[in-house]
């Protein structure tokens, strides 16, 4: 994990809305779960396999999304000087913990408990990019072509999947691409608009314009 990405002064921001969205599509019967931070399944559909984050779990509503940015900004102003490398966990568990205690007034406590899970994603950790990473051994690599479309995996078992998250919109996408970048000393921008990186067992590939049409 690693520092609070957000550059803005902290008291600019009443709401900071998160920077993925998960799918609730139907993706049709497991094939295989699995029991991580963030619960997912291995779907399949009309031939094609699918990578389903939060299987099981009910949607967001919208009230949950508004409630989710408003904490994010919270948590921002309360952790925006605390940007160092993260590798034991501390500032992860902080910000669980104060997410935690920020939702749980306003809905149950389990449900508070994955929005918090969540919430540390967006804010010290890699978002989307992140909650795909904590698969360590099922995913071997990680394919973003367009900003707003579902993020591809490559599974060890069971090949090419279409996952249901996906960035909420291509300042999201640059942002947390290069938050995930500065890990490996890259950047994408105009002039070089690809990340080609690797980050523990997973290869993570991201293209934007003139690359990805629409990114």
């Amino acid at each position: 994990m690693i520092g609070i990405f957000s550059r803005r002064r902290p008291e600019e921001q009443a709401e900071s809305p998160i920077t993925f969205k998960i799918d609730s599509a139907d993706y049709g019967a497991p094939i295989e779960e699995a029991s991580f931070q963030v619960p997912r399944a291995i779907t399949r559909r009309n031939g094609s396999y699918f990578y389903v984050v939060g299987y099981n779990l009910k949607p967001l509503s919208a009230y949950e999304s508004k409630l989710m940015s408003q904490v994010k900004a919270k948590i921002i102003v309360a952790f925006t000087e605390d940007n160092s490398i993260d590798a034991s966990g501390y500032l992860e568990q902080k910000v669980y913990d104060f997410a935690k205690r920020e939702l749980s007034q306003s809905i149950p406590l389990e449900r508070a408990s994955y929005l918090s899970r969540l919430l540390v994603y967006d804010t010290v950790g890699f978002g989307a990019i992140g909650i795909l990473l904590e698969d360590r051994q099922g995913i071997e690599e990680i394919e973003v072509n367009e900003p707003t479309m579902p993020i591809k995996i490559y599974h060890a078992r069971y090949g090419h999947c279409t996952t249901n998250i996906s960035f909420s919109g291509q300042a999201e996408f640059y942002r947390m691409l290069n938050k995930f970048g500065a890990a490996s000393d890259k950047e994408l921008t105009e002039g070089t608009p690809i990340i080609d990186a690797q980050l523990d067992n997973a290869r993570v590939h991201a293209q934007a314009k003139p690359y990805a049409p629409n990114g």
